[in-house]
């Protein structure tokens, strides 16, 4: 079953324009007052975790696969 749920968005800061050639850039940024986790806690998680699969065997974690 879907279920239909709607939020109003927080702007976090004024939105802004930036000008590169002929094209131009709008930036905006708008928060979610109903999640559990910060942007940078997501962030953050995601950095830990590609840090932890990066991280090369030790001795003892192949002795244990063995």
């Amino acid at each position: 079953m879907l279920i239909n749920r709607t939020f109003e968005a927080v702007p976090l800061a004024p939105a802004y324009r930036s000008k590169m050639g002929k094209v131009t850039f709008q930036v905006s940024s708008f928060g979610n007052p109903q999640a559990n986790h910060s942007a940078q806690e997501l962030i953050l998680s995601m950095l830990e975790k590609k840090a932890m699969e990066k991280q090369p065997e030790t001795p003892d974690k192949i002795t244990q696969a063995s």
